[in-house]
């Protein structure tokens, strides 16, 4: 099953998230597997990695610096 089964439902038809929720993916940074946790805001956002899985690219389709969710205070 494809990541767009999964995340097509969090975006609305421009591109904006739903109810001002925010969904952030994960990117595995390096062969350690550490790994972002990046907020994106459509589809558009996400690449291919070397495996062929989609994440999200560090930078969004605007070319906007894309938000680590690892540096939220959530606690």
């Amino acid at each position: 099953m494809g990541s767009f089964f999964f995340l097509n439902p969090f975006s609305t038809q421009d591109g904006h998230s739903l109810m001002g929720k925010k969904l952030y993916v994960p990117r595995v940074e390096d062969k350690n597997r550490n790994m972002q946790m990046l907020n994106i805001s459509s589809m558009d956002d996400l690449i291919a990695n070397t495996m062929n899985i989609l994440e999200p690219a560090p930078v969004d389709a605007e070319g906007n610096q894309c938000e680590d969710g690892r540096l939220l205070n959530l606690w």
